[in-house]
C-alpha cells in the first residue's frame, strides 16, 4: 500500500508541475487550431545564416503568442517586396526604407526596430593599393542588392567624391551582403559597401583579409512590420511581445550575438529619416 500511495504522489506532482494530461492536450490544440504567423525575413544574408540569426525571435514568438510561427524569404529584394505588397507576411523583417515603403503604400503598421544605427562599411582588401575613395575610379565596387538601402548610401558616398557609379565606377549588384565582402576576398571586386554589423560579424578569417576604406552616413537600422492581415488585437500582442524582446530580457543572447543593440519604438522621426532614400528607391523601382 505504501508503494501504491508513494506511486500516486508523485503522479499528483507531476500534474502540479506540468498541468494535466487534458489540459495540455487542449493547449497544443488550442496552438494548432490557430493560423501559423508568416514571420518575412529579408535576404540580406544566406538563408541559412537568416534562419539560423532569426530563429530565436521566432521561438520567443511561438512560446509568447502560443502560436506556430513560419519563417521563409525571398530569392531577392525585389521579390520580397512584391510578396509584402501582396500582404504575404505578417511579420515583416525588413530595411528600414522598405519598411517606411510598406507603411505608406501598403498598410503595415510598426512594431519595433533595433537600436543600432545602420552604416554601411567600405572595405578592400587588406593590402589593396587603394587608400582613398577617389582611389576607386577604374574599379569594380561590389555590393548587396541593387534596392538595398546600403547600396544606396555608398553610392551617394561615391558621387560625394565626385565618382559616378556605373561610369567612373563599375558596380557589381551581388545577392547579399556576404557576398558582396566574399567578392573583395575573391579578388571579384577591388571593393565593397556592406551594412556595418554584417561586416563585423563576419568570421575573423575573413575580416583579417578586409581594410576598412570609409564609412556612409547612418539612417536607422532593421524594422519590423506587422502585415495588414493581422486583426488589430493581433497586432497589438504581437508588437507588445516585439517590444519585451530587449537585451535586458529574453533577447539578452540574440542582441549579444548580432550586435545589433536592443529593442525599441519606431518613430515618426526615424520615417522622417528615410524620405530620401524611399524617393530613390521609387525612382529606381520604375
Amino acid at each position: 500500500m505504501t508503494s501504491i500511495f508513494r506511486t500516486a504522489s508523485v503522479l499528483l506532482a507531476l500534474i502540479t508541475l506540468c498541468g494535466s494530461p487534458a489540459a495540455g492536450m487542449a493547449e497544443a490544440q488550442s496552438v494548432s487550431e490557430k493560423k501559423p504567423m508568416q514571420f518575412g525575413l529579408l535576404p540580406y544574408l544566406s538563408t541559412r545564416r537568416l534562419f539560423e540569426t532569426y530563429a530565436p525571435i521566432k521561438f520567443y514568438l511561438e512560446k509568447t503568442l502560443n502560436r506556430a510561427v513560419v519563417m521563409s524569404t525571398a530569392p531577392d529584394f525585389r521579390t520580397y517586396t512584391a510578396r509584402a505588397r501582396h500582404g504575404d507576411y505578417d511579420l515583416y523583417l525588413t530595411a528600414p526604407h522598405f519598411a517606411a515603403l510598406a507603411e505608406a503604400e501598403s498598410g503595415y503598421r510598426r512594431v519595433s526596430r533595433v537600436t543600432r544605427e545602420l552604416h554601411g562599411d567600405m572595405v578592400v582588401a587588406k593590402n589593396s593599393p587603394i587608400r582613398h575613395i577617389g582611389d576607386l575610379k577604374g574599379k569594380i565596387i561590389a555590393t548587396p542588392d541593387r534596392l538595398a538601402i546600403i547600396t544606396i548610401m555608398g553610392e551617394h558616398l561615391l558621387e560625394v567624391h565626385d565618382l559616378m557609379p556605373g561610369r567612373d565606377v563599375a558596380v557589381k549588384h551581388t545577392p547579399s551582403h556576404n557576398n558582396a565582402i566574399l567578392a573583395v576576398v575573391k579578388g571579384e571586386a577591388d571593393a565593397a559597401v556592406v551594412a556595418g554589423f554584417v561586416h563585423e560579424n563576419m568570421s575573423a578569417k575573413v575580416r583579417a583579409k578586409l581594410r576598412l576604406l570609409s564609412r556612409t552616413t547612418a539612417v536607422p537600422s532593421i524594422m519590423f512590420m506587422a502585415g495588414p492581415k493581422l486583426s488589430e488585437e493581433e497586432y497589438q500582442k504581437l508588437r507588445a511581445a516585439m517590444l519585451k524582446f530587449t537585451a535586458s530580457g529574453p533577447g539578452k543572447t540574440f542582441f549579444e550575438k548580432t550586435r545589433l543593440g536592443n529593442m525599441t519604438t519606431i518613430t515618426d522621426r526615424d520615417m522622417q529619416r528615410l524620405t530620401p532614400y524611399v524617393r530613390h528607391l521609387a525612382k529606381i523601382t520604375k
